[in-house]
């Protein structure tokens, strides 16, 4: 469960951000220029593998790991128990092709 300061903000120990860095989502730099110490390494180094991967995928050049895996998947659970597919289906046989 991602609570973020929701609990502080709740407490009054930690004042939100003004209406204008909310409206336009930039309340976690708001809250990074006003504790620095505390939240620099967090969202400026430990989440830039996170931006790394979803820059990829934006750029549509992440090649996901578990694909294969999915569709073998998909295709035993779903597909080949709606009907006989056995003679036409392989598990080499992209997801995408068999209709």
């Amino acid at each position: 469960m991602a609570l973020g300061a929701t609990i502080d903000f709740e407490a009054g120990t930690l004042k939100r951000a003004p209406k204008i860095w909310q409206k336009i989502g930039m309340e976690w730099l708001y809250r990074c220029m006003k504790e620095p110490k505390r939240l620099f390494k967090r969202y400026f180094v430990d989440d830039m593998q996170f931006f790394y991967y979803f820059g990829k995928q934006l750029l549509g050049i992440y090649k996901d790991p578990f694909r294969k895996k999915i569709d073998y998947f998909l295709r035993k659970n779903l597909h080949c128990k709606a009907i006989d597919c056995k003679a036409t289906c392989s598990t080499d046989t992209p997801l995408s092709s068999l209709s």
